[in-house]
C-alpha cells in the first residue's frame, strides 16, 4: 500500500471514529444524560468493528490493485523479452549482410586481381566484414594479399592518390584482441598504413 492510501485510510478511520464517538455520546445524552460501562464498551466494540471493516475493505482493493500491477509487470517483461528476440534477429540478419558483402568483394577482389577496382574490392572485403566472428586465418589471408598487392602498385606512384583514402578507411576497424592470429593480423595491418603513409609523404616533397 503507498504512502497516499496510508493516509487516506488513516483519515478514513479517525473521521469515522469520531463520528461513532459523537453520535453514540449524543444519543446517551440525549436519552438519559449518562454513560455507562456497556455503553462504553459498546463504542469501544463498534469502533474496533468499522475500522476493522475500513482496512479490510482497503486490503482488498489494494489486492486488485497488486494483481493489475502484477499483470502490467507481466506484460512488460513479455515485451522485453520479444524486443531481445527481435535483436537477435537483427544482429543475425547484419551478420549476414556484412559476411555476404565482404564475400562478395573478396571474388571481385580476385577477379580484378592487380587493377585498381581489385584493390578497392581487397580493402573492402576487409573494413565492410564483421570482424567479431570471422576466423582469424580468413582475415589474416585477406591481410597478406592486400600487403601484397600494396606492395606491388606502390612501385609507382600512379595510384597513390586513388589508394591512400582506401587505405584510410583500415583506421576505423576494431580487431578483436581474441582472435586468432590477432599479432600477426595487426602487424600487417600496420605496415600496410605505414606503407601507404610514407608513399604519400613521398609523392607531396616531389
Amino acid at each position: 500500500m503507498n504512502h497516499k492510501t496510508t493516509i487516506t485510510l488513516t483519515s478514513t478511520c479517525i473521521i469515522t471514529s469520531i463520528t461513532c464517538v459523537a453520535l453514540t455520546f449524543w444519543g446517551q445524552i440525549k436519552n438519559n444524560g449518562t454513560i455507562t460501562t456497556d455503553s462504553y464498551i459498546g463504542i469501544i466494540a463498534s469502533l474496533i468493528g468499522v475500522c476493522a471493516t475500513i482496512i479490510v475493505g482497503f486490503q482488498i482493493v489494494s489486492f486488485f490493485e497488486l494483481r493489475d500491477l502484477k499483470r502490467q509487470v507481466d506484460q512488460v517483461k513479455r515485451q522485453r523479452k520479444d524486443l531481445d528476440s527481435y535483436k537477435a534477429t537483427i544482429a543475425n540478419e547484419i551478420h549476414l549482410s556484412k559476411t555476404g558483402i565482404s564475400n562478395a568483394f573478396g571474388i571481385l577482389s580476385v577477379v580484378e586481381k592487380r587493377s585498381l577496382l581489385g584493390f578497392s574490392a581487397r580493402v573492402s572485403s576487409i573494413v565492410c566484414d564483421d570482424l567479431q566472428t570471422t576466423p582469424g586465418t580468413i582475415l589474416l589471408s585477406r591481410y597478406k594479399q592486400l600487403y601484397e598487392e600494396t606492395s606491388f602498385f606502390l612501385k609507382t606512384n600512379d595510384y597513390i592518390d586513388a589508394m591512400h583514402p582506401m587505405i584510410e578507411n583500415l583506421k576505423y576497424i576494431h580487431i578483436p584482441q581474441n582472435k586468432e592470429y590477432y599479432y600477426e593480423i595487426m602487424k600487417l595491418h600496420f605496415d600496410i598504413i605505414t606503407m601507404m603513409e610514407k608513399a604519400k609523404q613521398e609523392s607531396t616533397k616531389q
